[in-house]
């Protein structure tokens, strides 16, 4: 019944019907406090909510009752990064790397932890070649690395990766680009007149 309960929230959730799926879930954690699916879903809905906190929690919760996905691991990670939780939230990704060391997009959130909560890119790029490992078209690893490529001055290496991310998403790259410009660490900027690198995020 937990699980129906779930399943009907999520439903609601995706339907814009907040209210009602937060009454379903509390239902189902009424009924079975100890099943996590409620939890993990529960976090969701108060990310709609815009209560990050209170998502951290709940997602916490259903952690500590032995329920965990990739999706679980990368939203309290989002979570806590945004009160500035940084350690807890770098240490609950590079959890859920263990648990799960097939999955490119916790290696690739991994690698932008790194930045982010510890300020080391160096210790980033690892988890950026390993996300591209599992999956050569983890476009988010593959932009860090062409940004890191480009701080470092290797700007073959950094056009090459940036030709890359463009042969998967030409719009997206673009907007990387101009975000990466304004953002204090500026990791293209010795190229932003290059002609190759204007050529190709131009088109």
């Amino acid at each position: 019944l937990p699980d129906s309960l779930v399943q009907l929230g999520r439903v609601l959730m995706e339907d814009g019907d907040l209210d009602h799926a937060h009454e379903y879930l509390n239902q189902a954690i009424e009924i079975d406090e100890s099943f996590g699916p409620a939890h993990e879903v529960l976090g969701y809905l108060l990310l709609r909510w815009n209560e990050p906190k209170e998502a951290g929690r709940a997602f916490e919760q259903a952690l500590a009752l032995n329920h965990a996905t990739p999706e679980l691991f990368l939203a309290v990670w989002n979570a806590y990064m945004a009160i500035d939780r940084l350690e807890r939230a770098h240490e609950l990704l590079l959890d859920g790397v263990g648990r799960f060391p097939q999955n490119d997009r916790l290696y690739a959130a991994a690698g932008d932890s790194c930045v982010y909560a510890k300020g080391d890119s160096d210790a980033a790029e690892p988890y950026w070649r390993k996300a591209i490992k599992l999956n050569p078209e983890n476009f988010s690893a593959l932009f860090s690395l062409a940004g890191l490529g480009a701080s470092r001055g290797h700007r073959r290496e950094a056009l090459e990766l940036l030709r890359r991310c463009t042969a998967i998403d030409a719009e997206k790259t673009r907007k990387r680009w101009k975000e990466d410009f304004q953002s204090p660490l500026g990791r293209f900027r010795d190229f932003g007149q290059d002609p190759e690198f204007r050529k190709l995020i131009d088109g």
